[in-house]
């Protein structure tokens, strides 16, 4: 009998240390593709089509959790490691290889669980696998849940303020896959550094002091950006974010008869890799 596969039935899990998979807590939705690129061409004598590949294959995954527990996926931007995981369905499961993180988010509004959103490309296998194959399998039931009202900023000694309406941070990585020949996966994957950050805030202002349009290419520096999130009314710390040297993309300033003064506010900034 055919029946859905609701999502009781659905698991995500990533691979850690010492080959052990541990199931990601708050995933909301994930999606894995792969695309093959081919081009045609006939010849003489022959009245057959014939394909041939004109790039490596990749997949790309797609995953936006709530922040339960921890983040498992802002730590990946910052490495050159692939990471391997397995997205688990009823009896089946769809195991991949050697992903590599592209890109990163995490935001939320007041009323809200924060939220993370990745993505990433697979540069090695993506295969079917079934569950009663030999995994061991790590499962945390001990859920921390985030809320907006266990979220602080800090804007290096500017302020730093609990009136925070919402914020949103994104973070993207560059990765240069290296081929040789007879090889379908690549040698290596490279990280190509600065990272890129973006931030943006909105915020019931007091005395905040908007910047002079003017000096902002030479003087509107925040030494530091620093974003904590911890477990709902408490301070245990789930995720910390912060850039250094960011600079105000822009600020727009809103007033109105109905509510109180509000700012919004984007900063940019790159964080260099190690060396």
């Amino acid at each position: 009998m055919l029946s859905r596969i609701k999502r009781g039935g659905q698991r995500f899990f990533l691979e850690e240390q010492g080959g052990v998979y541990s199931y990601v807590n708050g995933v909301q939705d994930i999606s894995i593709d792969y695309k093959s690129t081919m081009s045609s061409f006939s010849v003489l004598g022959s009245k057959k089509t014939f394909y041939s590949p004109t790039s490596p294959q990749t997949a790309v995954i797609n995953v936006n959790s709530l922040l339960f527990y921890n983040d498992p996926f802002y730590a990946k931007l910052f490495t050159s490691d692939g990471f391997n995981g397995k997205l688990e369905y009823k009896k089946e499961g769809l195991l991949f290889e050697d992903a590599h993180l592209i890109s990163y988010s995490s935001s939320c509004s007041i009323g809200e669980i924060p939220s993370i959103s990745m993505q990433a490309d697979v540069y090695g296998e993506l295969l079917k696998s079934e569950t009663k194959e030999p995994f061991d399998f790590s499962y945390n039931d001990s859920f921390k849940v985030a809320g907006y009202n266990s979220i602080e900023l800090e804007l290096d000694d500017v302020f730093k303020t609990n009136r925070v309406q919402n914020y949103s941070l994104s973070a993207s990585a560059k990765r240069k896959p290296i081929y040789s020949y007879n090889s379908k996966k690549p040698e290596e994957v490279s990280l190509i550094g600065p990272l890129q950050f973006s931030v943006n805030f909105t915020i019931e202002i007091d005395d905040y002091e908007i910047e002079n349009m003017r000096n902002i290419e030479k003087s509107s520096f925040f030494k530091n950006v620093r974003l904590t999130i911890n477990e709902n009314s408490s301070e245990n710390q789930i995720q910390f974010f912060e850039i250094e040297d960011a600079i105000i993309e822009s600020e727009k300033l809103s007033a109105s008869v109905d509510g109180s003064a509000v700012l919004n506010l984007s900063l940019i900034g790159n964080k260099s890799l190690e060396l």
